[in-house]
């Protein structure tokens, strides 16, 4: 049976956000137990941004507790040219996410790189279980190449890109358990695990753990991290609400993160911790 099917612009959703995510999603907030990503695998686009969708074909089909999902997209992309060492190569250093075309450079570089893509999943799901087997590949009509800067030394480098991931939810009586193991086409790894608890009627806990290698390289991802993008990190979270008879919740976290690998303007292995005390109060 057709659940889903979409001809032109959509987004596509895998996993926890380790190797494709293109719609909303939360981080660290006032609401503490958001730390799963859940949304439809597939979704029509509606913003007016150039960036960040998928333009083609999709669609998501059902039979008992099997579901199976596949896109096929091609479009333009606005990216920042350039050539490579022995000027022979064009390539691509970044790409252009604005949207804006105002100046001579900006009108020149739009629409000047076409992206195709194709990806799918696989998933069972029962009351209890759900379990998915995600693919996703990138290829583009020019090689893309960071500037040559130490903090670049692990950046996706090529014209093509390739992520499979394994992506897993499990509920037991009052804890809830998911994550998320993800790879690139060199097989460095991402990993996330997190866990829901709800410990009686008037406490919550939430747990997420992420290691993510300095050299794993994805496309459109958006997974729970302090990074903007899943790469180069190691964490643990800790969230914890409580709900007061007087129809309030306080709710606070504390989050330990590591970035093993150089990062832009940090020269050297960084780490922090951040925490949100219990001065929010809202309404159940």
């Amino acid at each position: 049976m057709v659940r889903g099917l979409a001809l032109g612009d959509f987004t596509v959703n895998l996993g926890q956000g380790l190797t494709q995510w293109q719609t909303i999603a939360f981080t660290k907030g006032v609401s503490v137990l958001d730390i799963k990503r859940q949304a439809s695998w597939l979704r029509p686009y509606h913003s007016a941004g150039e960036f960040n969708f998928h333009r083609g074909f999709g669609i998501n089909l059902k039979k008992g507790n099997w579901n199976s999902s596949l896109f096929i997209s091609s479009q333009k992309i606005s990216s920042n040219p350039d050539s490579d060492t022995s000027g022979r190569e064009d390539i691509f250093t970044s790409f252009e996410n604005s949207g804006y075309h105002r100046t001579p450079n900006e009108i020149a570089d739009r629409n000047n790189n076409i992206q195709f893509s194709t990806g799918g999943n696989l998933n069972f799901s029962t009351a209890s279980l759900s379990l998915s087997m995600n693919c996703i590949h990138f290829r583009f009509s020019h090689p893309f190449q960071k500037k040559d800067e130490p903090y670049n030394l692990y950046s996706f480098k090529g014209s093509s890109l390739c992520n499979p991931s394994f992506d897993y939810g499990y509920t037991f009586r009052n804890i809830h358990l998911f994550g998320e193991l993800a790879a690139d086409r060199e097989r460095h790894l991402a990993f996330v695990q997190g866990a829901l608890l709800g410990l009686g009627d008037q406490v919550d806990l939430a747990f997420l753990y992420r290691n993510i290698s300095a050299a794993y390289q994805s496309i459109y991802s958006d997974a729970f991290t302090e990074n903007g993008s899943p790469v180069n990190e190691k964490g643990l979270y800790t969230g914890i609400s409580f709900r007061l008879q007087s129809g309030l919740r306080v709710e606070m976290y504390y989050d330990l993160f590591v970035f093993p690998w150089l990062k832009y303007r940090v020269d050297a292995r960084f780490k922090g911790n951040d925490f949100f005390n219990p001065g929010f109060f809202s309404a159940c």
